[in-house]
């Protein structure tokens, strides 16, 4: 059931732009609803800035479906008010007009809060598209889209400025030396950061010909480990017979030191790991 509260609950997966939209379709249609004696004319101008606005909001790359359908109701809205613009008109409608303004305006309020009923569907998981953005480009986008979706942000106190401020000058760097493994080691070290074994690359060519992962890695002894909440280190990948399966190891076994270190300790300090552990404790 769709509520007061959801409806507002779901502006957080609006963009400023969006939400700038919305607002301003939202006054125009009321102020064109109610049938207000007084006029005002820089109130003429208030479509022609949602338009501009929606124009700003598709050059920076928003072409959703839900920026599309305020893309629309904007562009509707002011074809519909644009004459006013340069000619003024100061009388107030006849009351059988009045009735008919009323009813397209309603209308006109159909599609903004059917974009506010979906919004939280259709951006649910999208696929973001950075590849044509810079390397820190991409990394303000992505962490602005964490700091809006990511479940855990608050309950782990994620401070997304904080971020942004400790990775974008890295990727900065890697930007102006062209340095792509800086670039992966950034980006490693930033997801690793959420301590979530959910956020992590996910990318099937990402061992193939990859250097860093084969200096750093080097081989292996065919298993693969992942840290709990409560920092038990398991194994959760053993490879049939490989040196790991036939020393005794076992799929789900608990790891207590590795290579002379507590496990916990020689995990932490490992650079590469795909799953962090999921908290931080």
């Amino acid at each position: 059931m769709i509520t007061i509260g959801n409806l507002f609950g779901s502006l957080k997966w609006f963009t400023d732009y969006e939400l700038l939209l919305l607002a301003i379709n939202f006054i125009v249609l009321v102020w064109y609803a109610i049938p207000i004696q007084k006029y005002v004319r820089w109130f003429d101008f208030l479509p022609s800035a949602g338009l501009l606005i929606a124009i700003v909001s598709v050059l920076q790359g928003d072409k959703t479906i839900l920026a599309l359908l305020l893309y629309a109701v904007t562009a509707v809205i002011f074809l519909c008010t644009v004459k006013k613009v340069y000619r003024p008109v100061r009388c107030i409608p006849m009351p059988k007009y009045r009735i008919l303004r009323v009813v397209l305006c309603l209308i006109g309020f159909s599609p903004l809060v059917l974009s506010m009923m979906l919004a939280g569907e259709s951006r649910f998981n999208p696929v973001s598209q950075f590849s044509h953005l810079s390397y820190s480009q991409a990394f303000v986008r992505l962490n602005e889209r964490l700091s809006r979706e990511y479940p855990f942000g608050e309950w782990k106190k994620v401070d997304w400025a904080a971020l942004k401020d400790k990775y974008e000058p890295l990727f900065q760097q890697a930007e102006q030396q062209k340095d792509k493994e800086l670039y992966d080691k950034t980006l490693r070290s930033y997801l690793s950061s959420f301590r979530d074994g959910h956020v992590k690359i996910m990318n099937e060519n990402l061992y193939d010909d990859n250097q860093i992962f084969k200096r750093e890695v080097g081989g292996g002894v065919g298993l693969s480990t992942i840290q709990l909440d409560q920092s038990k280190v398991m194994v959760n990948l053993l490879i049939a017979g490989s040196p790991a399966e036939q020393s005794g190891i076992e799929l789900g076994a608990e790891i207590i030191s590795w290579d002379g270190k507590e496990a916990r300790e020689a995990y932490q300090t490992t650079s590469w790991s795909e799953a962090p552990m999921a908290t931080g404790g």
